[in-house]
């Protein structure tokens, strides 16, 4: 089989896309928001129980979807909900590793007093978090008088949960990017993969086909907007990048480095893009993602 070419920096950056339209998707999208409209108004009867101490902890324990529903009335985004409690958990001396998702950050608050009660206090602004935590990021999460009777009127509360639904549809469309690129992996290789694993100390999407004999590593970035994260993922990939060169000037196994990269948010950033596709031995968009099968089916053999 002939080495695939890496394709020239023109007809990539020509060939991106500014965003990700698929109906399935959107519908599907659609149909969540509209779920999550309908569980969150189940707290109108529970409104003014919420208020207290109590009542908050009642609430939590007695709804499983409880943190969903409060995280989408405070207008708060599930994966900032996530950092917060992270913080929690590294100030208690948490062995942090991962971060816990919605459905265990509600489990561990039943299982662990602490963890129910910092959480609450957080959220109803008993806890004091004021030198660790930013006052705007603080605001959003308090559960006040003014948020309790906003949260009860059945006109201002759909617009609230299309606001806070910003944040999930931005996480799942980058969701559905890497599953895409997950696909056409599997569809080549079958299982030989591992998914987020750490190589030169850092978390790469894709490794191929596992941590003690990695061949191919792959990493997936999809952006809309632009923002500060682009430029430590640059740097990322850049050092990423060096550790590669470095492994392979003394390993008779080399290792190929691919950066799957779209979206009208890294258009915008095309200097960052061109340093990361100078470092890259391929760097493919999605509609160059047929370029990824003959990537691996060239550099991957299984045993």
């Amino acid at each position: 089989m002939e080495k695939p070419e890496k394709i020239p920096f023109e007809e990539f950056m020509n060939t991106m896309i500014s965003f990700y339209v698929d109906d399935s998707f959107e519908d599907k999208m659609e149909l969540e928001q509209k779920q999550r409209i309908k569980e969150t108004r189940k707290l109108y009867k529970q409104i003014e129980a919420i208020g207290t101490y109590d009542g908050l902890e009642e609430y939590i324990r007695n709804d499983k979807e409880s943190l969903h529903n409060l995280t989408n009335l405070l207008g708060v985004s599930e994966e900032n909900f996530k950092r917060v409690v992270s913080m929690i958990r590294r100030n208690h001396g948490d062995n942090f590793v991962s971060e816990w998702d919605i459905k265990e950050i509600r489990n561990r608050m039943l299982a662990d007093e602490y963890y129910m009660k910092e959480i609450c206090g957080l959220l109803l602004g008993k806890s004091d978090y004021s030198k660790e935590i930013p006052r705007f990021v603080l605001k959003q999460l308090l559960i006040d008088g003014k948020k309790l009777k906003t949260f009860s009127s059945s006109k201002v509360l759909p617009e609230m949960i299309k606001n806070s639904f910003k944040g999930t549809y931005s996480t799942r469309v980058g969701r559905e990017i890497e599953d895409l690129v997950e696909d056409v992996i599997r569809d080549v290789v079958g299982e030989h993969y591992v998914c987020r694993r750490k190589v030169f100390d850092r978390n790469i999407d894709f490794v191929i086909p596992d941590i003690e004999n990695p061949k191919v590593l792959i990493e997936v970035s999809y952006m809309v907007t632009t923002g500060s994260g682009q430029s430590t993922k640059r740097e990322t990939m850049i050092s990423v990048a060096k550790e590669i060169n470095n492994r392979n000037m003394h390993d008779a196994d080399k290792i190929i480095f691919v950066n799957v990269i779209d979206g009208a948010g890294w258009l915008a950033r095309q200097k960052d893009l061109k340093r990361i596709y100078n470092a890259s031995d391929y760097v493919i968009n999605m509609g160059k993602l047929e370029e990824l099968k003959r990537i691996l089916l060239y550099y991957y053999k299984a045993d």
